[in-house]
């Protein structure tokens, strides 16, 4: 059967900046420094490195105690601003949640997503998608987003899940670089907020505007 694995921002949902928000803030509450990741590309990035980044710029030393500290500041903060009415770019993408029906009739359904695993469960919390997902890999179970593929394909398998085909669905390069670097089908959709012309040079194997339009090629797949 084919294991259809999601990305989460500009794939599924976006935030309208919640999630950017919700890190300023933690790190605010942590140690008083305001907009520390204004600057801060999170397009195909992992929540981890990101943070290590950031730590670093700024001399903070960041060991498992002051992530695990700041993690649990985001989880509050992140409970706070995707909030639906609060942030006008709040919001499912194009042919959600009609797409998963769909899709959880002929494939089984996993996330590989640079967040952790609290950052997911909150922002698919807040449309009732979380529960779609029966496992999924997340920042803290690797270093890179094909790694985290590895990692959700063997977890799949150690459901007994028969995987025949493995398909990535992302909205940026780096998902379908990863997809590359694993040995599995990438499908990169418009939705998120990478430039057109960078998804088609990253030459992915379907190119979709989004989950609604795209949907006949995508079943193709399953």
């Amino acid at each position: 059967m084919t294991l259809l694995l999601f990305d989460i921002d500009g794939t599924l949902l976006r935030t309208g900046g919640a999630g950017r928000e919700a890190m300023d803030l933690a790190f605010q509450d942590l140690f008083g420094i305001r907009g520390a990741f204004a600057a801060t590309d999170f397009r195909g990035a992992l929540d981890d490195l990101v943070l290590a980044e950031v730590c670093a710029g700024r001399g903070i030393r960041l060991d498992e105690a002051v992530r695990d500290d700041f993690k649990r500041a985001f989880a509050v903060r992140l409970g706070q601003t995707l909030v639906p009415g609060r942030n006008p770019g709040l919001g499912l993408c194009p042919g959600l949640p009609a797409a998963l029906d769909a899709l959880a009739a002929r494939a089984d359904l996993a996330l590989v997503t640079g967040n952790w695993e609290v950052g997911a469960r909150g922002k698919l919390g807040v449309f009732g998608l979380w529960e779609r997902f029966a496992f999924g890999a997340f920042s803290e179970d690797g270093r890179s987003r094909a790694e985290l593929i590895g990692v959700a394909v063997r977890r799949a398998r150690e459901r007994d899940l028969d995987v025949t085909r493995v398909v990535m669905i992302g909205d940026t390069p780096a998902d379908v670089a990863a997809a590359r670097a694993a040995g599995v089908v990438a499908v990169a959709v418009r939705t998120g907020w990478s430039e057109p012309g960078s998804l088609r040079a990253a030459e992915p194997d379907l190119l979709l505007p989004d989950l609604a339009e795209g949907m006949p090629a995508l079943a193709a797949l399953c």
